[in-house]
């Protein structure tokens, strides 16, 4: 298994990276992931918390549109 991106940096690039973001999407794309899963996000949040690292700062996301299969199965579809 490979090392974490997450874990290639020091503590305090780390919680500069967290401390400057708005997000955990956000803090993610920081830390340079491309692609975001629910696993790689457990694991952020999980690192946030073991360093005690303040994410009050941090935007609420939510979507602004209400998800259903008829606007997330067609041509252009901004769900992905």
């Amino acid at each position: 298994m490979g090392k974490s991106k997450m874990n290639s940096f020091s503590k305090e690039e780390f919680k500069l990276i967290v401390l400057n973001s708005t997000s955990l999407s956000d803090c993610l794309r920081n830390l340079g992931y491309q692609s975001i899963s629910g696993d790689v996000v457990r694991k952020l949040k999980d690192k946030i918390k073991e360093e005690n690292i303040e994410i009050s700062h941090f935007e609420l996301s939510t979507s602004p549109v209400k998800r259903t299969v008829e606007n997330i199965f067609i041509i252009d579809s901004t769900a992905c």
